[in-house]
């Protein structure tokens, strides 16, 4: 492949070399026949350049869009979207992976069945976790019953004690 700053072309879109040949058949009142050889191999050369010209330029637009992908740092529309209408990070992280599986949006994937099924589930975990804790969220603390043998009293403790120890 010839590079095109090897060349220099006039006004016209050809060589000098080219015109320098053109102009000697014209000079010498060769035979038509071998002038429109000449012409033709020019003719022919030039189309060889044009079509080496539009294989690099549709090479350089092919080779654009396959760059490496660029992974995406901060919050994307989709997702900020998701955070508004009050859906937790794990959520978000899910509904991602179900729209990279389906091919849909992430807005689109919260409303996939499969999403909406996990979502139930975790609820119901959540749920049932809760209610093995206990039934009594506010019932009072029981003072701690200190003793002597209790670690950490202060000497006024210590004395307190002592004092009650009779009683």
């Amino acid at each position: 492949m010839s590079d095109i700053n090897d060349t220099e072309f006039n006004g016209e879109g050809n060589t000098d070399q080219e015109n320098e040949v053109v102009a000697e058949a014209v000079e010498e009142k060769e035979t038509p026949n071998a002038e429109s050889t000449k012409i033709a191999a020019i003719l022919e050369r030039k189309n060889k350049k044009i079509a080496e010209l539009e294989a690099q330029v549709a090479g350089s637009q092919t080779v654009a869009p396959q760059k490496e992908e660029v992974t995406q740092t901060g919050l994307s529309r989709d997702e900020a979207i998701l955070f508004a209408k009050g859906l937790t990070e794990e959520e978000v992280e899910k509904a991602s992976k179900i729209a990279q599986i389906e091919g849909v949006t992430l807005t689109e994937a919260v409303n996939n069945e499969m999403f909406i099924a996990w979502k139930t589930a975790k609820k119901q975990a959540e749920k049932s976790a809760q209610a093995g804790l206990g039934t009594s969220k506010g019932s009072p603390k029981v003072p701690e019953k200190k003793d002597f043998s209790t670690p950490g009293l202060t000497k006024e403790e210590h004395l307190e004690l002592f004092k009650n120890r009779n009683k």
